[in-house]
């Protein structure tokens, strides 16, 4: 026989794929059919064939053509084929080809719990779905940094839903943003909101399916993949991570893994609030925790907090002594003082601590606590001196951006108290009213939109003398031109007053230039019409 001139050996792929149709249509013809493909395997030697690859193609060509998903699933989510490399392409491309297919996305579960989730990510690096899904994402994330943090809640709804599409984009997202996070070009000041992006989009997968929770297993399971860590390692982070009652064995073993650097355990996995409301809950607040515990909780906060994956040791080692130190010393502080510590005595001390973002964190919670706490109520419900942690606050909003939503929740909780101890009822108004100018105060720090939002849906609630107060006091303030959407919720705000409170006070005047200027703005028709209403009424 000439093999040249019978089977050339650019066809030969065509004879294994019409010989695999024969032995589907006949059984009769199986003893031809080895004979047959066992020439082709000689012939496939000779010429240095890899009959493999060509067997792989074709199963490849017969599944992505002919795919059911209803009478598939089985063969799919065959454990034994899971294991080879090629059937994994295969499901990686039909999931691709077939978006948002739920049986598809069990059988994708199965491969990343068989411990192949980082190859899926990897292998969604080719593709035109994966560059059209890519350029959406990147483009979704240049569009976001461009928002105001305050707004940032209000803008996440595309960025989560183009996520959380299916299991292959929330994987794919989630990876990215890993790489972005370990990017040693990105400043580490400009990787919040990364880290922001990563932690809504598991909170919002977690709300679409509550039950499974698949993304607290992905995200983890994921970033084990890429360190290659111990699992008892990945369940203590997993469980330090989330909001339910952590053991003391996961801290210490966490702890001995950054501490031995036994498999280079990545700083990323301690980067998470819940472990730093932990560490912070047991190293201030336990005061039943041993001294040795509390060193290993210090020193795990402190690596948390103050390293990065791509400092050389001496220079982490030297971050981490002055984290300890500033947490210790803060903590030696706040153990002296009582509710009739002169706070003056320690100030410049607690001052520091806002230097730090931890310790500004720890003292925070600790002035949230003195604030609910009735012994201190002296510090707080005396009507001419003004709480000197209210100046620590500010301080702490002033230096930390981030913090500033948890100084804003201790205010709002104090502007909402309803019960003052030893206060008579006519000095409620002035401590409310003092509440209200801090309110002003983050203001001026750029916390600008949760503020008015708060004021919005509650100044019909509150007495109006305070709402009035309010509005008087931040007009006052700002100047024109006025950005549109802060002038729009101020006007939300004057409209719940009634004019007759502002024409008894004495900054009557400012309200009718804010109004003024507002008509300049582009506001439709009925808003201006009702700036027109409030100016003649406040003039009449």
């Amino acid at each position: 026989m000439d093999i040249d001139n019978d089977v050339p050996i650019d066809n030969i792929e065509g004879h294994f794929e019409v010989n695999s149709e024969k032995k589907s249509n006949s059984s009769a013809n199986v003893s031809e059919y080895e004979k047959y493909n066992n020439l082709l395997q000689e012939w496939s030697e000779i010429l240095g064939i890899d009959t493999s690859k060509i067997f792989e193609k074709t199963v490849r060509n017969i599944i992505v053509d002919k795919f059911d998903i209803k009478s598939d699933e089985s063969l799919l989510s065959s454990p034994d084929l899971i294991k080879l490399p090629y059937w994994r392409n295969i499901i990686y491309e039909l999931e691709e080809k077939m978006q948002n297919t739920p049986k598809l996305q069990s059988v994708i579960k199965l491969i990343i719990e068989s411990g192949y989730e980082n190859e899926l990510a990897q292998s969604l690096s080719s593709g035109q779905y994966k560059e059209s899904f890519s350029n959406s994402l990147v483009d979704c994330i240049i569009n976001l940094s461009n928002i105001n943090e305050e707004l940032l809640p209000k803008h996440l709804h595309s960025f989560l839903e183009l996520c959380s599409q299916n299991v292959v984009n929330y994987i794919y997202s989630q990876m990215f943003l890993f790489r972005l996070i370990n990017d040693r070009t990105i400043e580490e000041k400009n990787k919040y909101l990364i880290r922001y992006l990563s932690l809504k989009l598991d909170e919002h997968i977690d709300k679409i399916d509550p039950s499974i929770k698949y993304s607290n297993i992905f995200s983890e399971a994921l970033i084990s993949s890429i360190q290659k860590m111990n699992p008892d390692f990945i369940v203590s982070i997993r469980n330090m991570r989330s909001e339910q009652d952590v053991v003391s064995l996961d801290i210490t073993r966490v702890y001995n893994y950054y501490k031995n650097q036994r498999d280079n355990p990545s700083i990323e996995f301690l980067r998470h609030p819940n472990i730093y409301k932990l560490l912070l809950k047991e190293i201030f607040s336990n005061s039943n925790q041993t001294q040795s515990k509390r060193d290993i909780y210090t020193w795990l906060l402190a690596y948390a907090t103050s390293t990065n994956d791509e400092d050389d040791i001496m220079e982490r080692d030297k971050n981490i002594k002055e984290t300890v130190d500033a947490i210790n010393h803060l903590n030696g502080i706040l153990k002296k003082i009582t509710p009739n510590t002169d706070l003056k005595e320690y100030f410049m001390d607690l001052l520091k601590a806002s230097n730090i973002p931890i310790t500004s964190m720890a003292l925070i919670s600790w002035i949230e606590n003195t604030m609910d706490d009735a012994n201190f109520s002296d510090w707080y419900n005396q009507v001419n001196v003004r709480p000197l942690t209210f100046d620590l606050l500010n301080e702490a909003a002033i230096r930390e951006p981030l913090q500033r939503d948890a100084i804003f929740n201790i205010y709002k909780k104090s502007f909402e108290k309803q019960q003052y101890v030893g206060v008579i009822s006519e000095a409620v108004m002035e401590l409310k009213k003092r509440i209200l100018s801090e309110f002003i105060f983050l203001m001026k720090t750029d916390y600008v939109i949760p503020v008015l939002n708060y004021m919005v849906d509650n100044a019909s609630k509150i007495d109006e003398s305070l709402s009035v107060y309010f509005v008087q006091n931040l007009i006052s303030m700002i100047e024109p031109p006025y950005p549109q959407d802060i002038a729009l919720l101020i006007i939300k705000i004057i409209s719940q007053i009634s004019i007759k409170a502002f024409k008894t006070s004495d900054n009557n005047n400012d309200l009718s230039s804010f109004l003024e200027q507002c008509l300049l703005l582009k506001f439709d028709n009925d808003e201006k019409s009702k700036i027109r209403k409030m100016i003649q009424d406040l003039s009449s």
